[in-house]
């Protein structure tokens, strides 16, 4: 009778590991990103509107939308918008913050 048990057992451990990793993909899922350093580094030695398009454009952030949408004017229309890279970097900082 022990390895009609047996059966239950590996069950119980493969529900127990299983459990386990589904924790540990919602606890890395959760992580949340710090201010990146290194981003606002980037930022503030960005030479050029579309060298800051280009470093702005895949972070995918609602708080940035008006200040690409300036870039983007600037590189393609000619645009003169000035852009403030002070307020970028609050605008980073402050998206942060709330998520």
């Amino acid at each position: 009778m022990p390895t009609s048990n047996l059966k239950y057992y590996y069950l119980l451990l493969g529900i127990i590991i299983g459990i386990i990793v589904s924790a540990l993909v919602i606890a890395l899922k959760n992580i949340k990103p710090k201010t990146d350093k290194s981003l606002i580094n980037q930022i503030k030695l960005a030479r050029g509107d579309k060298a800051l398009f280009d470093l702005l454009l895949p972070l995918n952030m609602a708080g940035l939308d008006a200040v690409l949408e300036q870039l983007e004017a600037n590189i393609y229309k000619n645009a003169q918008h000035k852009i403030r890279k002070k307020d970028i970097i609050n605008a980073i900082k402050f998206e942060h913050k709330i998520n």
